[in-house]
């Protein structure tokens, strides 16, 4: 029922233009209810204070219809996401609080110190991980344990080292890992999945980026790449940031320029752009 409610909720706002983000999209809705219900199970839901910084793949709503919390906040920037999480909170009666702020700002205040659980699928750079996770542990509450999920993407060995060293920076340990827990909608970047994992809290977790950030966090930024994707017909499309179509969703959504097809593409090369 949370699956049906969450798929009618994206299908009745047209969610194809909220979801196209530069390291995003969206998960399905079983992947928010398996969320909601991990969290549940791990003893982070019942009577805890949750934050979700960003929330694209409207776990929250998922989280909601639990019933089970003591308060759910929202955090992200997008305005009209952020609309339809209210409209959805209130048809639901689930009192969802939604905050509209780019994390690259300092935590407004009143949010700082005040969750028990922090829940984020943030940009999948390193510096998109730190930025996240020190607004994360800006918002909880003071005390050893308290969980942030991560949901991230899978890298080669080289640059998974570099994230848990990120990690293990700010005083946080991996509790638990799961592999390609968290299923997407069209999103071939990185094979459809990523994983979540469990990071709790210790004495001495700190944020490692204080106040405002001005660096790039999104991939097409650090990392610009552009994909070469080649449709049924034979007509070949460039894919990337400055280009006509920015994501692989972009060119499903509006199809080839030639035949129209919106599904079937396949990735013949990529670039990475200087």
């Amino acid at each position: 029922q949370a699956e049906d409610g969450i798929r009618d909720v994206e299908r009745s706002r047209g969610l194809g233009d909220v979801y196209k983000r530069q390291d995003q999209a969206f998960c399905t809705p079983e992947t928010a209810v398996l969320r909601a219900l991990f969290m549940l199970e791990e003893g982070d839901v019942e009577g805890r204070r949750i934050i979700f910084l960003g929330d694209d793949d409207l776990t929250s709503i998922a989280t909601g219809l639990l019933r089970a919390s003591r308060k759910i906040t929202v955090i992200d920037i997008d305005e009209r996401l952020l609309e339809l999480i209210n409209d959805a909170s209130r048809s639901e009666g689930i009192n969802i609080e939604c905050v509209h702020h780019d994390l690259r700002e300092p935590l407004p205040n009143g949010l700082k110190n005040s969750y028990d659980v922090v829940f984020t699928d943030p940009p999948y750079t390193i510096q998109g991980l730190k930025l996240f996770l020190s607004r994360g542990i800006e918002a909880l509450r003071k005390r050893r344990c308290a969980s942030i999920y991560l949901a991230f993407a899978h890298k080669p060995p080289e640059e998974m080292l570099s994230l848990q060293a990120a990690i293990n920076e700010m005083g946080l340990y991996i509790q638990e890992m799961i592999p390609r827990f968290n299923r997407y909608e069209g999103a071939e970047i990185f094979a459809n999945t990523t994983f979540l994992a469990k990071l709790e809290t210790t004495r001495i977790s700190h944020p490692s980026i204080i106040g405002s950030f001005n660096g790039e966090i999104y991939t097409g930024e650090v990392s610009p790449t552009t994909r070469i994707y080649r449709c049924q017909c034979g007509y070949t499309v460039n894919v990337g940031t400055g280009k006509e179509f920015r994501t692989i969703e972009d060119l499903k959504a509006r199809g080839c320029p030639r035949c129209g097809r919106k599904k079937g593409f396949r990735l013949t090369k990529k670039q990475v752009r200087k």
